[in-house]
């Protein structure tokens, strides 16, 4: 069973590595390792945002609504919170900015 020092450091390695698969324009494995970490900790914010960017990046508007709306139930439901204004500010952006492109 993994120590929550552990669990803390697993969930950084992937989170780093998933950056490095982004760089390289994998978004396929990126999508992969930033899933791994939301089933770890399904309240870190930072890993559905960078989730969200992927599918951005993959034109997968469903994804972006999908994880953001499964980010905002975990949060209600367990926390009784909102996402952070920053991770609002970010699904409208990806969201305007794909309706622009659909025109």
């Amino acid at each position: 069973m993994l120590t929550v020092a552990k669990a803390a450091a697993h969930l950084n390695a992937i989170l780093a590595l998933s950056e490095i698969q982004i760089d390289r324009k994998n978004y396929e494995k990126a999508t992969e390792l930033l899933q791994t970490a939301i089933k770890i900790d399904p309240f870190h914010e930072d890993a559905y945002c960078r989730l969200m960017q992927v599918y951005a990046k993959t034109n997968q508007r469903g994804e972006i609504i999908r994880h953001y709306q499964l980010l905002e139930q975990h949060l209600q439901e367990e926390l009784g919170v909102n996402p952070l204004i920053s991770t609002q500010q970010l699904y409208k952006q990806l969201i305007q900015a794909d309706s622009t492109s659909d025109s």
